[in-house]
Order: structure tokens, then sequence, then C-alpha cells
């Protein structure tokens, strides 16, 4: 049985709805979708998304946000909910241009590797924020050793040109297999690996001229193996050492300093 508190409770309900906030949240709503449906357009008619990032357009949206907020009288907590959503859209297009920018960049490495007649030497991997250089066969370094071969150098010389070309920041992976190694020069293969890896940065920096600070080394010794160390095969790609490098496109694009998670 409805009591008839039970009923003027339901009463207060009906007479106090929709509230404030609900025709905000309807509309924020709205303008998602939108949003969505807008940039799955233009993915579709393949137009460039830096029209969404561009700075007359982001005044645009503030000034129709802005206006929203005038008319439907905002609480605090509602205009912070309506910034971060802004923001969020902001953000979301920016990373879809970087990587956009980034397929851009990993296609421009694909043909320069092409046209200098690289493909049976070196393969190219895309990660989220970086492409890889990685060597298919060992030919820059002798076995247990860390000095660069001849055909090393004229190598690294044609990648160098393109790094050149296409500024970027570059980070030299040192790997070796699993075999272990002990001399008076390399204890262990993660100091091999190092060396390996600064002989090709110091190649770049000396040769090249590529700015210190859009470089570094790092040796990995056996402990990430592409292949499983089981062949003579597999351990000679494992001894390997990789390019990973990541464009430089402005002060938001991901570099040495700032990584997205």
């Amino acid at each position: 049985m409805i009591t008839p508190q039970y009923r003027e409770k339901k009463s207060l309900l009906q007479e106090n709805w929709p509230p404030k906030w609900f025709l905000t949240y309807a509309d924020l709503a709205t303008l998602t979708m939108t949003f969505f449906i807008v940039l799955a357009t233009m993915l579709a008619l393949n137009i460039p998304l830096s029209v969404l990032a561009d700075k007359k357009m982001q005044k645009l949206i503030a000034e129709e946000a802005k206006k929203l907020e005038e008319v439907t009288m905002l609480t605090e907590r509602e205009k912070k909910v309506l910034k971060e959503l802004q923001d969020l859209e902001v953000e979301q297009i920016e990373s879809i241009i970087q990587l956009e920018k980034l397929k851009a960049f990993a296609e421009e490495i694909r043909r320069y590797i092409k046209i200098n007649k690289l493909e049976d030497f070196i393969s190219v991997e895309e990660g989220k924020w970086k492409v890889k250089i990685v060597p298919l066969v060992p030919f820059l370094f002798a076995k247990g050793k860390a000095v660069l071969n001849p055909e090393a150098e004229v190598f690294l010389d044609k990648i160098a040109e393109f790094l050149k070309k296409y500024p970027s920041y570059i980070k030299i992976e040192g790997h070796t297999d699993n075999i272990p190694i002990k001399n008076p020069l390399f204890p262990s293969n993660w100091e091999l690996s190092i060396a390996r890896a600064n002989s090709v940065l110091r190649y770049f920096l000396e040769k090249h001229k590529i700015p210190i600070e859009r470089i570094e080394a790092i040796g990995y010794g056996e402990y990430r193996p592409k292949f499983p160390n089981d062949t003579e095969e597999n351990r000679a790609k494992n001894r390997r050492v990789v390019l990973e490098i990541s464009p430089l496109m402005g002060k938001d694009f991901p570099n040495k300093q700032k990584q997205p998670s």
C-alpha cells in the first residue's frame, strides 16, 4: 500500500524534474556524440585531423562553452566537469594527430630504405610513439667485438642522412645473445651491449655531428632477446643494435622529456 508520505515525495520529484544540471549533461552527451561522428567522418573522407586542433577551432569551442555556462548557470562542480571534458577532447584530438604524424614518419623511413636499397639489411617496426630500425643481420660488429665493421659505417652514414633531414630523438639499444662472455674488455654480455651501443652513438656524434641532446645509448645484454636463443641463427639475430627513433614534431610531441603512458 502506498502511503501518503511516499505519494508526497513522488510528487515533489515530479515537480522538480528535470533538475538544472540534467539539461547541461544532456547537451554535453549530444556534443560528445557529435564530436565522434565528425571524427569518424573525417577519417572516412581522409580529411586532415589537424583542422580540429587549429587555434581558431579551439577558440570557437571555448566561446561556445562559455555561452553554455552563461545560459545554463552551471554550478562550480558542473563547470569543472565541463572543463575536464573539453580538455579531454583536445587531448584526444592531439594524440590522434601525433599518431598520424608518426605513421607518416614511418612511411618516410620505409621509402628512404627502399630508395637506398637497404630492405635486405633492416626492418622498420612501429610502436605507439616511436619507430624502430632493426638490423636483419648482425653486420655492425664482429662476434664478441664492439668496434664497428667497415660495412656498418656505410649503413650508419645512410641512416644519419635521414636523421639530419628529419630531426628525431634517437635511443640506441645494444643487445647480445646468451652465450657468456668474459675477457678483460667485457666482463659480461651487459658490458658488451653497452659498448656496442656507445660505438654507434660516438659515430653519430663525431662524424655526423648529431646534437648530443638528441641521442642516448643503453645496453640490455642478453635480457631482451627477440628470438629464443636455441639455434645459432636465432642467437645471431639477437646480437643486434636497434635504433629507436621518436620524431621531433613540436613541443607537444612525445620526446625525451615527455612520453605518454
